[in-house]
């Protein structure tokens, strides 16, 4: 199973993590977003008590300052928290909400850096900060991690989620609401050097590299330098491809042309996929086409040559159904596997497989 956009990840361990409700995490997260909100209100207060320019350029000056320190424990906290996934002492599902918790964290910063940016009182180089910290923080928020946030408070659901991490980073996998998404984060492919903005030619010739299967594809190409505005420096852009059958999402770092974020979104009906591995019992046959680890896997079972509906597992686990249609996507485990499907009739059949080698 071939997708478009894929930065990798260096893994040294890989689960599947389930979202549940969860009020202890839920009011660390909210808790995270308030404190931000309150750091905004009273900077905001403090600048409209104060009586000189001077006095609110040190305000902004000092929150500026708060940001760098809290972006700085975020980064930190991030790090121990893959570190201890690395080496077994966090399960899946709590390094998952721990990702959730840190990505409200980073959104709640991202918008009190866009707040600082925004003040009038401002200094250049409070400005020149806010935007650094802000685009080092988009490292660790993604749409996956929204999702594992808004399941820890029983918004959404978010049964099966893939989760990988080693020394350069962490990717997410999971597929919902009839979509394939990954999202990976490599946050030291960011560094604190800003650059100017390339030319459009030079941009193209780059993002062609970094995706160019893509580009092949692509019916769309955006590019949001960060910060936008004209005469500050830059230290990373938003890249966005949008393709008949999906979108990559990439923040590049703007001195080194790295990518440090990706998310991948793929409609799963338009993925092409060949059974790589089946078997057949009676009239019943299960097949399963192999992807990465992570990468969308198709299960599917048929009656009679026609499409049923069976109960799937994935090494003994129930992962789900694959409904009248005969199919079932979901993000392929690491290594050796077995898939077993129970149709409404009873039959069971089984076949091993193996998901392909990492990219």
């Amino acid at each position: 199973m071939t997708t478009p956009g894929y930065l990798p990840v260096t893994a040294e361990r890989s689960g599947f993590a389930s979202a549940d409700v969860s009020v202890t995490d839920s009011l660390a997260m909210s808790r995270a977003t308030l404190d931000q909100r309150l750091t905004r209100a009273t900077l905001q207060q403090r600048l409209d008590e104060a009586d000189t320019d001077t006095e609110r350029r040190r305000l902004v000056s000092n929150a500026t300052d708060v940001l760098e320190t809290r972006t700085d424990a975020l980064v930190a906290d991030a790090t121990d928290a893959r570190e201890r996934f690395r080496r077994g002492s966090l399960s899946a599902t709590n390094y998952s909400t721990t990702l959730a918790s840190i990505d409200a964290r980073a959104e709640s910063l991202v918008s009190l850096a866009q707040f600082i940016e925004g003040r009038p009182a401002a200094s250049a180089s409070a400005k020149t900060r806010a935007a650094q910290f802000r685009a080092r923080l988009l490292a660790y928020s993604d749409s996956l991690r929204d999702r594992v946030a808004a399941a820890v408070d029983g918004e959404a659901q978010l049964d099966r989620l893939y989760v990988e991490a080693g020394p350069n980073g962490t990717a997410l996998a999971a597929v919902d609401d009839g979509s394939y998404v990954r999202t990976a984060s490599r946050p030291t492919n960011y560094d604190a050097d800003p650059a100017g903005v390339p030319s459009g030619s030079a941009i193209i010739d780059h993002v062609e590299s970094l995706y160019p299967w893509v580009m092949n594809q692509s019916t769309g190409v955006s590019f949001v330098p960060i910060p936008i505005q004209s005469s500050s420096a830059k230290y990373a852009y938003r890249l966005t491809l949008t393709y008949a059958n999906g979108t990559v999402q990439s923040y590049v770092d703007m001195s080194s042309g790295e990518v440090y974020q990706e998310t991948e979104t793929l409609a799963v009906d338009g993925l092409a996929a060949s059974p790589d591995a089946s078997t057949t019992s009676g009239e019943a046959q299960l097949s399963v086409s192999r992807a990465y680890p992570g990468g969308p896997m198709r299960v599917v079972v048929t009656a009679d040559g026609s499409p049923t509906a069976a109960t799937v597992s994935i090494a003994n686990e129930t992962v789900g159904g694959t409904g009248t249609d005969g199919h079932l996507w979901t993000p392929s485990p690491t290594g050796s596997f077995t898939v077993s499907a129970t149709t409404t009739g009873g039959e069971t059949l089984r076949v091993r497989t193996a998901s392909l080698p990492a990219a």
